[in-house]
C-alpha cells in the first residue's frame, strides 16, 4: 500500500488496551453527574468559603498574612526581593491553639517588566511541593532587571524597574499584605486586595482533629454551650441567619481535608490540605480572556452572586464526550493563563500549576475580579503588565516557549474518520477525492487500523501492506488521561509517579508530557524533521510541541459558533495551532451546515474532518454536486492563502502571536 499522501495514524495513550468500550452511540450526551462541581470538591469548597467568610465578616482589610518589615530584602545585582511573610491567625478547630506560620515571599522584577512571585512555607518537613516550571517553561529563568530604584513608606515599600521609559512600579504593602502592579501612574493588577489569600500550609494530622460528622457534633455542643453560658441577647431573625452562614462557612473551611469521595472513589489525601487559594483584582478592566478549554463565549463570564454562570471555571483535564455549550465545566486541555485589556494598557497572569485549578469570576462598574483556587503544588505566578495586548503574549511567550513551524502538508486539508475500513477503503477516498478535484494532503487511520487495539501494530487482515515512511506521524488521543474505571474518567489523585510524586500534582501536564516524549521520538529518529504530532490534552507550553484540537463535538449549529470562541481562547493562551472536526464528530451534519463548516474551518489554523464510528460517512460527493463545488472552492481557497498561512505561522514560531485573532490585537 503506496501512499503519495502523509500518512497519519493514531497513537492513542498505551494504556488503555480497553478502548472498545469506547462505542458511544450518537443519542448519548454528557453526564454532568459524573463531573464534581465545587460543592463536591473539598478544596474548592474551603477556599470558596474563606473567601465569602472574609465577604460576610467584612475582614478584607484584615488578612492573617503580615510581610515583617525587617525581613524585607532587595538584592539589586540579582533583580529580586525577598521577604518574611507571617500567618496569624485564629484556628477554626475548638480547643485549637491559634495559628502561626512562617512562609517566604519572592518576587523578581523581570527585565520584561513583569513580575514572578513565589511563596512558600518557610519550612516544610513533611513534602516537597512539585514545581512544574522546568516542564512548563522553555525560558523557566528570563532575565531579571539590574535597574531598580525604591523607596520606603512606613505601611510600604515601592519598586520602580524597567528599560528606558518603559517602567513597571509595584507596591509592596505590609500589612495587609497585598501586592499593585503599576504602568503609567495606574493600578493595573492588585494581589490579595481582596483578602481571598489562603495557603494551606503542609502539617500533621492531630489525633484530636475531628472528621466531618465529629466537627458538625461539635459545632452543635459549642453553639448550645454559648447559648448556656453567655447572656442571653435578642437577635433579629437576620443576624440570626447571618451567624448560621457564617457558622456553616467556617464548617466548610474544613471539609474533606484527609480525604475526600466522589461516587465509587475515595482520594486518600495522605498529605491532607494543601490547596491555595488567591485573588487578583484587573483594575480597570472590564472583561478577561483565556483560562482554556471551556465552551463559554470568549469574554469570560461571571460566575459568583447571580452571575451568569452558577460554577467556577474549572481547569482539570477530563475526557468528555458529547460535551454540553456555554459552560464552566472542564474539558480535555488547561492553560491557567488570563489576559485583559482596556485603552492604553494590558494585563496578564500565568498561574504556573499543574493540579486541578477552579476560577471564579466577578465583575462591579469598572474592575473584574477573580478568585484562583489550585488544589496543590507551588505557588508561582507571573504578572504581566503592558500597553497593548500583542506585547503582553509576547512576553508571555517567550517564557513558556514558541510554537514549532510547522511543515506546509500540516496546515493544508487532514482527512479524517473513526474509522475507514480497510486499505481499499482508504483507496477509494483517496481516488475519489483526486477525481472530484477536491484538495487534500493527509488521511488519517483511527485505532480500527490496529490487530485487536493494540498499538504500535497492523491489522494484517484489512491492511496487508501498510509501510512506513518518512510522511507517518501520530495521533495522541484520550490523553488527559482518560481512564474509563477511574473517578471522573480519570487517574486517581492519590497514585504515584517516578519519584513519588502524587499524580494530583502533575494532572494537568501528564498529557503535555505524553505530547513531548512523542515528539522528542520523532526528532531521534531525524533531527531534522520538523513532526507534526496532534494531542488532545494540553497545558502550558504545549504548543513547543505541535496542535490541538476542540475534541468531540457535535453536528450542530450552535457547535459549530462555540468552535470559533474556543479557537479564539486556545490561541490567545498560547497554543495557536487548534482547529475543530469539520462537521462535527457526533451524528450526522445536514448539508448546509456542513458546507458552511467548510467554509469557516478554511480560515482557521488547523483544518480536519473528522467523524464517529457511528454517524455515516460523510465525504462530500456523497452528499451532491453542489455540497462537491462548494467544499472544493472552500478548501481551494484555503491552499490558495497557503503562503499566506505560512507567513502567519513563521511569524507565531518567532514572536508567539496566534495567528486566528480577535480584534483587540489591532484596535
Amino acid at each position: 500500500m503506496k501512499f503519495w499522501k502523509n500518512k497519519i495514524t493514531s497513537s492513542h495513550v498505551i494504556f488503555f488496551a480497553f478502548i472498545t468500550t469506547l462505542l458511544i452511540l450518537p443519542s448519548m450526551c454528557v453526564k454532568k453527574e459524573d463531573f464534581k462541581r465545587c460543592d463536591q470538591s473539598g478544596f474548592c469548597t474551603r477556599q470558596r468559603a474563606y473567601a465569602d467568610l472574609v465577604e460576610k465578616t467584612n475582614t478584607k482589610n484584615a488578612s492573617p498574612y503580615k510581610i515583617i518589615p525587617d525581613t524585607v530584602e532587595l538584592n539589586k545585582k540579582e533583580g529580586y526581593v525577598t521577604a518574611n511573610v507571617l500567618k496569624v491567625a485564629n484556628n477554626t478547630l475548638s480547643n485549637a491553639n491559634p495559628i502561626e506560620v512562617k512562609f517566604n515571599l519572592k518576587l523578581d522584577f523581570l527585565k520584561s517588566g513583569s513580575i514572578r512571585m513565589h511563596f512558600e512555607e518557610a519550612e516544610d518537613n513533611i513534602k516537597t511541593r512539585f514545581d512544574v516550571s522546568p516542564y512548563a517553561l522553555e525560558n523557566n529563568k528570563p532575565e531579571n532587571s539590574k535597574k531598580i530604584d525604591f523607596k520606603n513608606d512606613k505601611d510600604s515599600i515601592t519598586y520602580t524597574f524597567g528599560e528606558g521609559n518603559d517602567l513597571t512600579t509595584v507596591i509592596l504593602t505590609y500589612n495587609p499584605f497585598k501586592i499593585e502592579l503599576v504602568k503609567d501612574d495606574e493600578v493595573v493588577l492588585a494581589f490579595n486586595q481582596n483578602g481571598y489569600f489562603n495557603f494551606e500550609e503542609h502539617r500533621l494530622k492531630e489525633s484530636s482533629e475531628p472528621n466531618e460528622e465529629e466537627q458538625n457534633n461539635e459545632t452543635q455542643d459549642a453553639n448550645q454551650e454559648n447559648e448556656s453560658t453567655e447572656t442571653p441577647v435578642e437577635l433579629s431573625e437576620e443576624e440570626k441567619q447571618k451567624n448560621e452562614e457564617i457558622n456553616n462557612l467556617i464548617k466548610d473551611t474544613q471539609k474533606s481535608m484527609w480525604s475526600e469521595s466522589f461516587k465509587s472513589h475515595t482520594d486518600s489525601k495522605p498529605f491532607g490540605p494543601e490547596s491555595i487559594g488567591f485573588d487578583v483584582t484587573f483594575t480597570g478592566f472590564k472583561n478577561v480572556y483565556g483560562i482554556p478549554q471551556h465552551t463559554g463565549p470568549l469574554n469570560l463570564r461571571t460566575t459568583k452572586n447571580g452571575g451568569e454562570y452558577d460554577e467556577p471555571y474549572r481547569l482539570y483535564n477530563l475526557d468528555v464526550f458529547e460535551y454540553i455549550l456555554d459552560s464552566p465545566m472542564a474539558l480535555y486541555g488547561s492553560i491557567p493563563f488570563m489576559l485583559a485589556h482596556k485603552k492604553n494598557h494590558s494585563a496578564g497572569l500565568l498561574f504556573i500549576n499543574a493540579s486541578e485549578m477552579w476560577i471564579d469570576i466577578e465583575k462591579d462598574e469598572t474592575n473584574t475580579h477573580t478568585h484562583w483556587m489550585a488544589e496543590s503544588g507551588k505557588f508561582d505566578v507571573i504578572f504581566f503588565v503592558d500597553r497593548n495586548p500583542k506585547n503582553v503574549i509576547k512576553k508571555y511567550m517567550d517564557i513558556t516557549g514558541k510554537p514549532q513551524l510547522p511543515q506546509m502538508f500540516a496546515i493544508s486539508y487532514h482527512q479524517c474518520r473513526w474509522n475507514y475500513n480497510d486499505e481499499e477503503d482508504v483507496l477509494t477516498v483517496d481516488s475519489k477525492f483526486d477525481e472530484n478535484g477536491i484538495p487534500y494532503d493527509v488521511i488519517w487511520l483511527d485505532i480500527e487500523h490496529t490487530d485487536g487495539k493494540r498499538y504500535f501494530t497492523w491489522d494484517y487482515t484489512k491492511f496487508p501492506d501498510p509501510g512506513s515512511t518518512n510522511n507517518l506521524y501520530s495521533w495522541i488521543d484520550m490523553n488527559e488521561p482518560s481512564v474509563f474505571s477511574g473517578p471522573e474518567t480519570t487517574m486517581q489523585k492519590d497514585n504515584l509517579h517516578y519519584g513519588k510524586i502524587e499524580h494530583r500534582e502533575v494532572h494537568n501536564i501528564y498529557g503535555e508530557i505524553y505530547h513531548k516524549a512523542t515528539y522528542e521520538g520523532f526528532l531521534n529518529k531525524n533531527k531534522y524533521d520538523r513532526p507534526f504530532i496532534l494531542s488532545r490534552a494540553f497545558f502550558i507550553g504545549s504548543q513547543r510541541y505541535g496542535a490541538t484540537w476542540t475534541g468531540d463535538n457535535d453536528a450542530r449549529w450552535d457547535y459549530l459558533k462555540t468552535s470559533l470562541s474556543m479557537l479564539l481562547s486556545i490561541g490567545v493562551s498560547g497554543l495557536p495551532f487548534c482547529g475543530a472536526d469539520i462537521g462535527g464528530f457526533f451524528n450526522n451534519p445536514e448539508k448546509e451546515l456542513y458546507i458552511r463548516w467548510y467554509q469557516a474551518a478554511a480560515f482557521q489554523p488547523f483544518v480536519r474532518g473528522h467523524s464517529h464510528l457511528d454517524s455515516k460517512r460523510r465525504e462530500p460527493w456523497l452528499y451532491d454536486d453542489e455540497t462537491v463545488e462548494l467544499v472544493r472552492d472552500a478548501l481551494y481557497l484555503r491552499y490558495s492563502l497557503l503562503p499566506y498561512w505560512y507567513t502567519l505561522f513563521k511569524e507565531s514560531s518567532i514572536n508567539g502571536l496566534p495567528m486566528m485573532r480577535f480584534a483587540i490585537y489591532n484596535h
